[in-house]
């Protein structure tokens, strides 16, 4: 009797065991359809025109494609594999893809924009992907915010593009660059983190009018901003700081605005002009590089108000020819501002001072005028032209002693006033005596 099971309590659990192996493949099910962090999986996405943003389908959630009432692309998990994660061509109407995790493109891009005008790409993570995170290529008006693109070629590629809005997006350990714009124009690269990049974090080519601001670009391997072959570009507010070559550089770049920008740590130079012309350096701030500002064959380039100190140069200019020098402040460094085969520049109202070896030092340079700058208590010299330097203009400035003095020629000339020296002989008694052909005062 003791070993019989009641019928009863075997259908009790039977049904306890149906009941827990229905929750068991309820689980299973909900972990295929969704993967990690609340996204849905979703296969590939790819919108050929405007006709194809229809509820329901292609990854579309809702909206009407307005201004006010975009479409919306949301919460999808997406394995990239063989092509692009997202692929939206040929569009006009107004559509946000958002909160998206697009990875594992084997061949091409995360996100990939083309021919887009009015599209906002928000909140998505794309990672892991053979060549961009996000491409947008001859789009205008687009918005990329807020988007983290990682481990790609690059992190965003805008490739002739214009008008486009670029913000707090992060763009870190991407095998090129962290941003990437190449041939585009009038866009706007604000409070964008780009770090830890094979090559660049902010890399212009060929672009024109864009407005760089408030962006950190920091342990690249090469260098923080560079605008190469870019002109009428402005760069405001940024920091660039601990990367391998230079914080910002320009490679034959013209007409460009540097301004308030802090480019600390780098291993080259804080910031690097080489063969630009009528760009203008303000109000920036280069430290614990091995130059602060070098400009590098560069014309007509304004530097006012920039401060270079803890740097092996504060300023060099290498060759360079027809710069202003204005009210900068290069201190504390191994050389001041240095000039070598440079001419025709101006140097005015500058800084200059507790340099290790010279405060301003003129190496084969000619036609220079340098006129009110301070330069004290330098290691081996205030103001310095060797032999081969001719033509320089020096005027007002102000060196340690207390009568302006130059230092000149591989000797060390001193100029005594002669106001001074009379000075000293009318607090003396003086007499001279004819002993052995010498004299002396006493």
């Amino acid at each position: 009797m003791g070993g019989k099971i009641r019928p009863f309590s075997l259908v009790v659990c039977v049904i306890l065991a149906l009941l827990i192996f229905s929750v068991l493949i309820f689980q299973v099910a909900q972990a295929s359809s969704s993967s990690p962090d609340g996204y849905t999986s979703h296969a590939a996405i790819y919108i050929a025109s405007n006709d194809n943003f229809v509820i329901g389908q292609n990854g579309v959630t809702g909206g009407t494609g307005t201004q006010s009432d975009p479409y919306i692309i949301e919460n999808w998990a997406i394995d990239a594999l063989g092509g692009n994660g997202i692929d939206i061509r040929n569009t006009t109407a107004y559509f946000v893809v958002r909160n998206c995790l697009v990875e594992n493109s084997e061949v091409y891009y995360g996100i990939c924009l083309e021919n887009v005008v009015n599209g906002m790409i928000d909140n998505n993570i794309c990672e892991n992907n053979y060549w961009y995170g996000i491409y947008d290529n001859c789009g205008s008006n687009n918005i990329l915010a807020n988007n983290t693109c990682r481990n790609n070629w690059n992190g965003i590629y805008e490739d002739g593009s214009s008008y486009v809005n670029l913000a707090n997006n992060t763009c870190e350990n991407n095998y090129w660059n962290g941003i990437y714009l190449y041939s585009s124009s009038s866009s706007n690269l604000t409070n964008n983190i780009c770090s830890g990049n094979d090559s660049y974090g902010i890399y212009l080519y060929s672009s024109s009018s864009n407005n760089l601001a408030n962006n950190t670009c920091e342990n690249n391997s090469k260098n923080g901003i560079c605008l190469d072959s870019s002109s009428s570009n402005n760069l405001a507010n940024n920091t660039c700081e601990n990367n391998s070559k230079n914080g910002i550089c320009l490679y034959s770049s013209s007409s460009n605005n540097l301004t308030n920008n802090i480019c600390e740590n780098n291993y080259w130079h804080g910031i690097y002009d080489n063969c630009g012309s009528n760009n203008i350096l303000a109000n920036n701030t280069c430290r614990n590089n091995w130059n602060g500002i070098y400009e590098d064959g560069s014309s007509y380039v304004n530097l006012i108000n920039n401060t270079c100190e803890n740097n092996h140069n504060g300023i060099i200019l290498w060759p360079s020819f027809n710069d202003n020098l204005t009210n900068n402040n290069c201190s504390n460094n191994s050389w001041g501002i240095y000039l070598f085969g440079s001419s025709s520049n101006t140097l005015s109202g500058n800084t200059s001072s507790n340099n290790d070896n010279y405060g301003i030092y003129l190496d084969n340079s000619d036609n220079n005028t340098l006129s009110n700058n301070t330069c004290r208590n330098n290691g081996n010299g205030d103001i310095y032209q060797n032999t081969s330097s001719t033509g320089n203009v020096l005027s007002n400035n102000i060196t340690t002693s207390t009568t302006p003095w130059v230092w000149i020629g591989v000797g060390i000339a001193v100029v005594v006033i002669i106001a001074a020296e009379i000075l000293v002989l009318m607090r003396r008694r003086v007499t001279y005596r004819f002993d052995k052909n010498a004299y002396c005062y006493w």
